[in-house]
């Protein structure tokens, strides 16, 4: 039998290029067998910590198992910034560094705690190598805290004031001089620090760009720091949400109806500035319609119907246009005026007009409800506007027990009607609802409607309640502004807020049941809401404190005298 050894030599060539790509390829962890639940661990790395006149250009880290490789890349930093390039062979990472390292300038390279293995095991400690080119290491640092409930993932972003004009920089444009990414318990320290002074912010960097942009979560350093005979204060931040500084826009009109445009925003509008004074209609040729109704969808908060007077000519193009630079100028539910090239739009009409009967879409409980508040809001919710002066409207609450009659406050928005007690109901007590809608009509006058609501309702019982009150003791003044008391439940769903009284003593009666921890933060700005500050044009955030100390509320239970104490530790 004769044998073809060229075909012989072309498969064991082709074996061992398969082989050899096998080998190449990223490392799977392997079946079978109990999984692997151990941390990784850096065991070598080159050059040795706080090594002088280093002159190599490559770092190397070796782990001891197989790496999520793109994890560990991500959770990567070199301080200051410098560029670097990365090479692994197996279990060893390899860090190339630029030619041009400055000699007067201590680089760290660190990895927090939130890299994984090919298992997702996580290491237990944050790494750190600390390394000069030049014969001297700095050893100053900046540490601290961010709060937030999932910190991880989020940057540290550090900036050098020395020798720039803080007022110019500028992180949306400007990339850190060092930074690092915290873990999940939002502790963070920098390493290798000249003496001088720095500026930080903590940012969750959603675009990895190392830079801020408008819809990164944010928060500015309560102060600038300041590194002297290495060593600083430790201080502490909030993470907060994006900072929104932009206005709704336009973005939609149509008119399904001859007499009825719905607008649609980028966002949610504040009811409290739609009005007929917010908008302008009219075609190129300067023919006018007037508006004479307006209402947010009661589904929709981006949304805005539109009444207008007449019949819009459907051989027309109309052209309505939101109000800008006045007080009745839409905006959103923070205050953010319409942007003014963003507020005009053109539309047909539809040859149709509206006559459809007003219909009320919700009421404001359910017969027999239980547990409502002793200061109850109670909306009625109808799907227009309603017409104000020809309608009559009578709502009253009374005692279901007693019959005697609540004082009461009725408020009409547009398309809803508010019902609001003036003073606090009484506590685990049965109430009546009457609502007598009679002849409800909409603002153009079409079809009415006639009902009658009856509604029963209980309040919640304080009894399955708790108080707590106490006191907050200063060992060093935060500010000089007014300070607010923040309660927050395990979890987070019940957050309460008070102003600390005389004597800096506070008290928050009937609370839901449950543990609590404690903040307090200065009300710089008065808006009684806490601020994180601003990147540019930079301002602080507003100054806080959190207590550690968890608080247990009982049901009929009052703690008093609790006393929370302001350390010299808290001082940030």
């Amino acid at each position: 039998m004769l044998v073809n050894y060229s075909n012989i030599s072309f498969f064991l060539i082709i074996s061992s290029i398969i082989l050899f790509l096998g080998s190449c390829a990223n490392p799977q962890p392997p079946t079978g067998g109990p999984p692997d639940t151990t941390p990784p661990v850096i065991t070598e790395y080159y050059p040795e910590n706080k090594t002088t006149n280093f002159s190599d250009r490559l770092v190397k880290l070796r782990f001891n198992k197989y790496m999520d490789k793109s994890k560990v890349l991500e959770n990567f930093s070199i301080s200051p910034n410098v560029p670097v390039t990365f090479d692994w062979s197996g279990k060893v990472l390899e860090i190339e560094l630029p030619e041009d390292l400055d000699t007067s300038i201590t680089y760290s390279i660190s990895l927090g705690t939130e890299y994984s293995d090919l298992y997702n095991n996580k290491p237990e400690t944050a790494f750190s190598l600390i390394f000069s080119a030049g014969d001297k290491i700095d050893s100053g640092f900046v540490s601290g805290k961010v709060y937030d409930n999932s910190p991880q993932g989020a940057y540290i972003y550090c900036y050098s004031l020395d020798n720039i004009n803080p007022d110019t920089l500028n992180p949306s444009k400007t990339q850190p001089d060092y930074r690092v990414q915290l873990g999940t318990n939002g502790e963070f320290r920098i390493t290798a620090l000249k003496d001088g002074k720095y500026r930080i912010f903590s940012i969750k960097d959603q675009f990895k760009n190392f830079l801020y942009d408008p819809s990164d979560n944010y928060s500015s350093s309560l102060t600038d720091l300041v590194v002297k005979g290495a060593k600083s204060e430790p201080t502490i931040l909030k993470l907060g949400p994006p900072i929104d500084n932009m206005g709704p826009s336009l973005i939609d009109a149509t008119s399904e109806y001859s007499n009825r445009i719905s607008l649609k925003f980028s966002e949610r509008i504040d009811p409290n500035f739609v009005s007929s004074k917010s908008f302008e209609l009219f075609t190129p040729d300067s023919i006018k319609n007037s508006i004479i109704a307006t209402w947010i969808h009661w589904e929709n908060k981006s949304k805005v119907e539109l009444l207008t007077k007449e019949s819009l000519d459907t051989n027309k193009t109309w052209i309505i246009k939101a109000i800008t630079g006045k007080e009745y100028a839409i905006r959103d539910t923070i205050g953010n005026l319409i942007i003014d090239s963003l507020n005009t739009m053109r539309f047909k009409a539809s040859a149709i007009t509206d006559t459809g009967k007003i219909t009320l879409l919700y009421t404001p409980l359910k017969d027999s409800a239980e547990y409502i508040k002793v200061s109850p809001k109670l909306d009625f919710i109808f799907d227009r506007a309603l017409d104000t002066t020809n309608s009559s409207i009578n709502i009253s609450i009374k005692n279901a027990e007693s019959k005697e009659k609540v004082d009461t406050e009725i408020i009409i928005n547009s398309s809803e009607i508010s019902v609001l007690t003036k003073k606090e109901l009484k506590d685990n007590t049965w109430y009546i609802i009457e609502a007598k809608l009679k002849n409800i009509k909409s603002a153009n006058n079409e079809n009415s409607i006639d009902s009658n609501i009856t509604m029963h309702f209980k309040t919640v019982d304080y009894k399955t309640k708790g108080s707590i009150s106490g006191k907050v003791q200063f060992d060093v003044d935060i500010c000089d502004f007014s300070k607010i008391l923040i309660l927050k439940s395990k979890g987070g769903k019940d957050i309460y807020y008070k102003e600390l009284g005389n004597n800096n003593e506070w008290s928050f009666k009937n609370i839901e049941t449950g543990e609590y921890t404690a903040e307090l933060f200065c009300d710089v700005d008065g808006d009684g809401k806490y601020s994180f500050g601003t990147p540019y044009p930079f301002t602080y955030s507003e100054p806080f404190v959190v207590f550690e100390d968890v608080l247990k509320i009982k049901p009929r239970w009052e703690l008093e005298n609790i006393i929370l104490n302001v350390k010299n530790s808290h001082a940030h």
